[in-house]
């Protein structure tokens, strides 16, 4: 961070006694662009909500992370965040206007924007994680605040506040679809409608092009009226088009929003992701989802909620002792948990 940056961010200021009962306008801020992230924090909202429900609770994020928050009845006001400096000084004088009564932020670093944009918003309290360090954040919570499942971070943030907490399942329910891509694409299948997402936010949490192959023709093998589907994601049309023409499966169109997307795999029968926003998606969607992770300590933290799922190391290391075979027999397990 830069010395003068952080001697800004540094100053003291004015603390006052804080009381979640006069919370009457909070803040949530979230603009690393992680999809999954928003997702999960959508149990928050609903919980702020709950426990504050005078107070008008606004979302600060990325524009393409705004598709999450649509029709969520416990957020008030989505604000999408840019780079552009002419559209975030407007923003900044609009939020600024708005006199937050508290100030939400859910990254546990101390990035220089977030920082920035907290500061600059003014609001009258500031949580954080591991923040005590910085004046301007009269709330913290250290290590220690949280262990186990992601759900378990949004939770420390309720007790913090004194507020209580539910069963922390994701508000997420994307607009429905005129037609089914899915339902069109297999009208004469009588099997199971399965969606494999081979893409993860890097290279080492993507499932390379032969285990993907492998574990499509497995699928196929044991479960021969079963339906294949491929997602696909920016740069990777090439890569899913060639995937599909090697495993027959079908390649799923290239959609504008995750919103569009989910509104299609809302869908399936079954999804299989390396990328944890899938993931959370598919737990908000109450679908049946298996997993396939770089690291074993995530097949915890960032596990599905809420939904039935298993999980698997695939990707990264864990890739030269992946078992198509075996993923596919757990994947189908899942469906079969399912049956009555």
């Amino acid at each position: 961070m830069n010395p003068l940056l952080r001697y800004a961010l540094a100053r003291p200021r004015k603390r006052v006694p804080f009381n979640s009962v006069g919370l009457r306008r909070i803040l949530l801020i979230q603009v690393d662009n992680k999809i999954g992230d928003l997702v999960v924090a959508t149990s928050l909202l609903r919980n702020l909500k709950r426990g504050c429900p005078q107070a008008e609770i606004d979302v600060l994020t990325r524009p393409a992370c705004g598709a999450v928050l649509r029709g969520n009845p416990s957020v008030a006001q989505v604000f999408g965040y840019t780079k552009k400096p002419a559209p975030t000084l407007a923003l900044l004088y609009r939020l600024r206007a708005r006199r937050y009564d508290l100030a939400i932020t859910l990254e546990e670093h101390d990035s220089s924007t977030t920082m920035t944009l907290v500061k600059l918003i003014a609001a009258r309290h500031n949580l954080g994680f591991y923040k005590s360090h910085w004046p301007m954040f009269d709330l913290s919570l250290e290590h220690g605040a949280y262990h186990g499942h992601i759900t378990e971070k949004y939770r420390s943030i309720l007790a913090r506040l004194g507020l209580a907490a539910d069963d922390m399942a994701y508000d997420f329910q994307p607009v429905s679809a005129e037609k089914s891509l899915l339902n069109e694409l297999a009208a004469n299948a009588t099997g199971p409608r399965i969606v494999l997402n081979c893409y993860g936010s890097c290279a080492e949490k993507t499932l390379e092009h032969d285990a993907a192959l492998a574990l499509l023709q497995a699928l196929r093998q044991q479960a021969p009226d079963s339906s294949l589907f491929l997602l696909d994601a920016p740069g990777q049309t090439a890569a899913t088009l060639r995937l599909a023409t090697e495993s027959g499966a079908v390649a799923l169109p290239a959609f504008a929003s995750i919103g569009d997307a989910a509104s299609q795999v809302r869908t399936a029968d079954l999804l299989i992701s390396t990328d944890t926003a899938w993931l959370h998606l598919a737990s908000a969607l109450r679908l049946p989802v298996l997993g396939l992770y770089a690291e074993a300590r995530n097949m915890t933290s960032w596990a599905p909620h809420g939904t039935r799922h298993a999980g698997l190391l695939a990707t990264g290391p864990a890739s030269a002792h992946f078992d198509a075979a075996q993923s596919a027999r757990v994947a189908l397990d899942l469906l079969e948990s399912a049956t009555p």
